[in-house]
């Protein structure tokens, strides 16, 4: 008969006792794995977000090409205000077009600095782009648009109102809900943002 061969021992090295193991939960995949869901969800805010700019940046282009002289008609405004959060503010640029017999349209552009809010961004500057339409025959509007920079992009919308203060300055009181994605922690960010400013039509 043959002989019986016994199994050898394992030997374990010295630099191998000493090498951390990893825990069972991680082997075979990374110490860090991204949600495929949540990636794709940004994807989708950051395409949506995009194609928002373009169509209201066209949408702005034809509007002030469908007026003569935009200056005499008193259709440009620009304003500034505080966003009643510590250490935000806003400036913007706007542009209003009445169609007779319909309601009065805008787009307006908006640089927002970020205040104490941001706990998981740096705080800085974000850019808004919204269109509006406004309730025939009162200052009421309803905006619709697209917000990006420092680190997020998404969308906004929202609603407000003008108060006339004579025949070139009006105050606006709006509320404004953004949704975005934050690059930094690739999660989505929700927030209430209640402003009012003074603006000057020229």
């Amino acid at each position: 008969m043959g002989r019986l061969i016994e199994p050898v021992p394992k030997v374990t090295l010295p630099f191998e006792a000493s090498r951390p193991r990893m825990p069972a939960a991680l082997r075979g995949c990374g110490h860090q794995q991204n949600d495929p869901a949540q990636e794709a969800l940004g994807l989708i805010m950051q395409t949506i977000a995009s194609k928002a700019c373009r169509w209201l940046s066209v949408a702005g282009i034809l509007l002030a090409a469908s007026l003569g002289s935009v200056a005499q008609a008193r259709n440009l405004n620009v304003g500034a205000g505080y966003n009643f959060i510590p250490g935000s503010a806003y400036v913007s640029l706007g542009y209003r077009h009445t169609v007779p017999g319909l309601t009065t349209f805008g787009l307006d552009a908006f640089l927002i600095t970020t205040g104490k809010e941001e706990r998981a961004v740096r705080p800085g500057p974000e850019f808004s782009l919204d269109g509006l339409v406004y309730l025939p025959g009162y200052p009421l509007f309803a905006k619709f648009g697209a917000v990006a920079g420092w680190g997020k992009y998404g969308l906004d919308g929202g609603f407000g109102v003008d108060l006339p203060l004579g025949s070139s300055w009006f105050v606006r009181l709006q509320d404004t809900y953004f949704t975005a994605t934050e690059d930094r922690t690739g999660g989505m960010e929700s927030e209430n943002l209640i402003s009012a400013g003074l603006h000057y039509r020229f």
